[in-house]
């Protein structure tokens, strides 16, 4: 995977974790009690600067009643929008 890929897929997550917190009503600090992660966690996670583990992924999902399958699919789309040329030969 490429740096830019790795970013791209980074920002997309951040994007999909914000929208799906917000579409809760959480503060990222409830959001983090709830998934049992640490509220810096979620911060670096909404501004991109980090890179969610798969652990970390189902944890939020659980948090916000998604499965994890469906926040991959979600942030796919995401990350989709800016790289449709890349997106369908994976």
């Amino acid at each position: 995977m490429t740096k830019s890929r790795d970013e791209g897929i980074t920002t997309a997550f951040s994007a999909v974790l914000k929208q799906l917190r917000q579409a809760h009503g959480l503060s990222q600090e409830e959001l983090a009690l709830i998934s049992g992660i640490d509220r810096t966690s979620v911060s670096r996670l909404e501004a991109g600067s980090r890179q969610p583990s798969l652990s970390l992924i189902f944890s939020i999902a659980q948090a916000v009643d998604q499965t994890p399958q469906k926040v991959v699919a979600m942030v796919h789309r995401e990350w989709s929008k800016t790289h449709s040329s890349e997106a369908g030969g994976e």
